[in-house]
């Protein structure tokens, strides 16, 4: 049987049009991933479960709307949003939370926020150990090589 966190977007959001899935369940699924992969992948600047699963949860209590309705988004590290911080994956910017949230909000997805990737050379001597590949976590999810 296949995962919920392995359903196409189209898929989920029909399962959730009728009751065989919940933003929640589909939420969990996908923070499960996240945590058998992370430590290997590094793909998230910045990850708040309990968040994902409070905005899940109030999804699932209202009518099914819009074409992301209860599907998890990343959001890049890049992207200005009033409930994550947007720190362009370099300490310059720790800990900044802006004003403005992306239009994206408005279809009312829970978002997640993966680091700014390909991440530039000059900011990347500054940040985090950068993202690594999914296929080969040796490399740098930004490198050609």
């Amino acid at each position: 049987m296949v995962r919920a966190n392995e359903l196409t977007a189209t898929h989920a959001l029909r399962l959730m049009r009728t009751g065989d899935l919940s933003a929640e369940g589909l939420a969990q699924a996908c923070l499960e991933r996240v945590r058998e992969r992370d430590a290997a992948v590094r793909g998230w600047a910045h990850l708040d479960p309990e968040l994902v699963l409070r905005n899940a949860r109030e999804l699932d209590k209202r009518e099914v709307k819009g074409p992301l309705h209860g599907i998890p988004i990343a959001v890049k590290d890049v992207i200005l949003t009033e409930d994550m911080p947007t720190e362009h994956n370099s300490p310059l910017y720790k800990g900044s939370f802006p004003t403005l949230i992306p239009a994206a909000r408005q279809a009312a997805p829970p978002a997640v926020r993966p680091p700014s990737s390909p991440i530039s050379r000059r900011r990347s001597l500054l940040a985090r150990k950068p993202p690594a590949r999914r296929s080969d976590p040796v490399r740098s999810a930004g490198s050609t090589r």
